[in-house]
């Protein structure tokens, strides 16, 4: 449908209207909605003050070609009732308000894809039943929000692409409020900015819900049982491209460090994070081995590793990982064959370039075979093989020989008998050559 969004009974609870082609609000806006859906349309201008006069508990203006900035009631008396705000991919701006006076309900908050700037609120921890919050490409400058940590429900934390900044400290960690921090995280992604530093190996262990997941890896997201025609939608790179976790987001599990400045070695610690499906830890500059703990993840199902500065040789325990589907370790400086079972049988050599000390299969670099012995179980020795003789003293033989022959020429010719007896041998060999 086109044109204006149509007015609709004030008995009507849920509006649906996505994926269509409107691109004007009525006016005035006197909806009295609880559920608004309006994604997926060619919606412009601001977003109508007079929104907030409404009851909402759901509002998804996603994919559509929003500006200005967000109404501070969505935030302030609204927030009250609103469980999910949805305004992914438009062109919004502004900054978050610092300050607001009503209980906060949110349950989710997806604002991905927009110009907003400023740094995070701390009002959010007052968000206790936030279990959603992406806002990924975005333009907000903050240090590490180390105050969500203390949101006990949170499952899926997106700040992808924006301008966070500074260290991830153990100290800081360790200060926070609760003895358990990100519990219930099952995606975890901070990639794109300007972190910098040691990973802090205590982290991991915080996080519960990627360690056993015994208890959450059959549910998801708690309130998409009550909103059957609506479901959270997270971006993250996956495999090696970007994916649109929908369905399966209460049940997916990733940890996305990439593209910013971590130094030193993988943790080893990382191997208790048994339910990750995905690993990516590329564009930093990691150093050291490849750690083995990375066998422990069992579930894993994309790995990478890229453009760091790892060593060492591959290790052979990670071909355990048999639903491990997308792996790679370009351009490091690892060294060594490359494991040649299970799953490694099929990564192509895209998953090893600019690494010039590997070998093997699928590079078209061989492996030196170790020398053969023709059954022996050791290379003869020196003694039995004049191969390997020095040259230098292969010389000196050759001139011990010389002299040897030349002094006995020389006593046979000073001797008077053996003067004789070689003068006969020579005239006997040269009328022996001459008859015939």
């Amino acid at each position: 449908m086109d044109g204006i969004i149509p007015i609709v009974p004030a008995t009507v609870l849920l509006l649906d209207l996505s994926s269509n082609h409107f691109s004007q609000w009525p006016s005035p806006f006197t909806f009295r909605v609880s559920y608004l859906l309006l994604s997926n349309n060619r919606l412009t201008g601001d977003i109508p003050i007079s929104i907030c006069h409404t009851n909402l508990l759901l509002l998804d203006l996603s994919y559509n070609h929003l500006n200005g900035t967000m109404p501070p009631c969505l935030y302030g008396s609204t927030a009250a009732l609103l469980q999910i705000i949805n305004l992914k991919s438009n062109n919004l701006s502004g900054t978050f308000p610092r300050y607001i006076t009503n209980r906060c309900a949110l349950r989710t908050l997806i604002l991905s894809g927009n110009k907003i700037n400023g740094s995070l609120p701390q009002w959010l921890v007052n968000c206790t039943d936030l279990e959603v919050l992406d806002l990924a490409n975005n333009e907000i400058r903050n240090t590490f929000p180390y105050f969500l940590g203390n949101l006990q429900n949170l499952r899926v934390l997106v700040l992808r692409s924006n301008q966070f900044y500074g260290t991830i400290s153990n100290m800081e960690m360790n200060n926070m409020i609760n003895d358990s921090i990100f519990p219930m995280l099952q995606v975890f992604d901070v990639s794109s900015n300007s972190l910098i530093g040691t990973w802090p190996k205590n982290f991991f262990g915080f996080l519960k819900a990627m360690v056993k997941n015994s208890d959450t890896r059959n549910q998801t997201i708690s309130y998409q049982y009550e909103y059957s025609y609506y479901h959270d939608s997270v971006t993250v790179t996956f495999k090696g491209r970007d994916m649109d976790i929908r369905n399966s987001l209460g049940i997916f599990n990733s940890l996305d460090l990439s593209n910013n400045g971590f130094w030193g070695e993988i943790p080893e610690e990382i191997g208790q994070l048994k339910s990750l499906d995905l690993l990516n830890l590329s564009h930093n500059a990691f150093t050291g081995l490849i750690p083995c703990q990375l066998t422990n993840l069992e579930q894993l199902e994309s790995l990478d590793l890229s453009f760091n500065r790892l060593s060492g040789h591959i290790p052979q325990v990670l071909t355990s990982l048999t639903f491990l589907e997308t792996l790679n370790l370009s351009y490091n400086n690892l060294v060594g064959e490359i494991p040649q079972a299970n799953q490694f049988l099929t990564y192509k050599n895209d998953s090893y370039l600019g690494n010039p000390g590997l070998c093997g299969i699928p590079l078209t670099v061989q492996c030196r075979a170790p020398p053969l012995y023709h059954g022996m179980n050791e290379p003869p020795s020196k003694s039995s093989s004049t191969d390997d003789i020095p040259i230098g003293l292969s010389i000196s033989i050759g001139v011990g020989f010389a002299v040897g022959f030349a002094s006995i020429i020389w006593v046979l010719v000073s001797w008077e008998n053996g003067r004789k007896w070689l003068y006969f041998k020579v005239d006997r060999l040269y009328f022996m050559h001459f008859y015939r």
